[in-house]
């Protein structure tokens, strides 16, 4: 069995060097390095973004986009659950989830969470993980949306509220009615 190994970087800004290379070149050796990496080891690449400037964590999500190896980019608390909340609205994103993003995961769908929208079988993945416990009935299957929100709801009742950075408030980590949302568009022919 292969194991994974995670490098988790931390920057305030967009690759430089000491010498007077322009940006193109020491972003140009940043990537192929990282690249190099990817491809002698097991690896999977985090970069957690310790700033607010725009430029900069436009810069690290475009490479995000761009790059075919195992990379993460993670803004502070607050602006990662904008992101999160504009693509997968029933979803309070939390501390605890964030932290374990910035610590580095294999789980594809934590990555996902701020790129595009879950699909039903996604959602339905995401409960099984963060909130199915072994004595609760099995999660039914997302296609009927009224079983699927109840058990979705029956398992919000069950844990305690969530810190949600972007009001500040305790909420529950999924918004049903948020989710039939989805459902909805889902299920349109």
């Amino acid at each position: 069995e292969q194991k994974l190994a995670y490098l988790v970087l931390v920057t305030d800004g967009v690759p430089s060097d000491e010498s007077d290379s322009s940006f193109m070149h020491t972003e140009s050796l940043m990537v192929k390095g990282l690249r190099k990496l990817c491809a002698e080891y097991p690896l999977f690449v985090v970069i957690r973004l310790c700033t607010s400037n725009q430029r900069v964590a436009n810069y690290f999500n475009k490479l995000d986009q761009e790059v075919e190896f195992a990379l993460d980019v993670l803004c502070n608390l607050e602006a990662e659950a904008r992101q999160v909340k504009a693509v997968n609205p029933w979803l309070t994103y939390f501390p605890e989830l964030h932290a374990i993003r910035e610590g580095g995961t294999n789980l594809r769908l934590l990555d996902l969470l701020d790129e595009r929208p879950f699909t039903g079988d996604e959602i339905r993945k995401f409960m099984q993980m963060f909130m199915f416990r072994t004595s609760d009935p099995p999660i039914p299957d997302w296609r009927n949306a009224a079983q699927f929100t109840q058990a979705l709801a029956n398992l919000n009742e069950k844990m305690s509220k969530f810190y949600d950075p972007t009001d500040r408030t305790m909420k529950l980590m999924i918004d049903v009615s948020e989710v039939r949302l989805c459902l909805m568009l889902l299920l349109l022919p």
